[in-house]
């Protein structure tokens, strides 16, 4: 390339070792090859999974964590998690390598 995408290489690769190894642009994606129409900016994909984590710890404080549409109790959802935690179906795919006997 010419010197502007190495310019614009290195300044993504700033940008990119300040952020977790799991947010990080991957080689071939759309932001790498310069499609900088369709790129997704670092902190675009840190906001949406912001936004996402705390949606879900909402629905959870307010008994929508299964179903959004549905309200539960404090004492519906207990049963419901000691119902997933304890079903047959669920223990049996637990990985060793997790320790969930521990």
């Amino acid at each position: 390339g010419g010197e502007g995408g190495e310019e614009g290489g290195e300044h993504h690769a700033r940008a990119n070792s300040e952020l977790p190894h799991s947010l990080r642009p991957r080689y071939g994606s759309l932001h790498l090859r310069g499609i900088e129409n369709h790129a997704i900016t670092a902190s675009e994909v840190l906001n949406e999974k912001a936004v996402k984590v705390i949606n879900r710890v909402q629905n959870k404080l307010t008994g929508r964590d299964f179903n959004p549409d549905t309200v539960l109790s404090i004492e519906e959802q207990v049963d419901k998690l000691i119902r997933q935690a304890t079903s047959k179906e669920n223990l049996s795919q637990s990985y060793v390598g997790w320790c969930p006997f521990w």
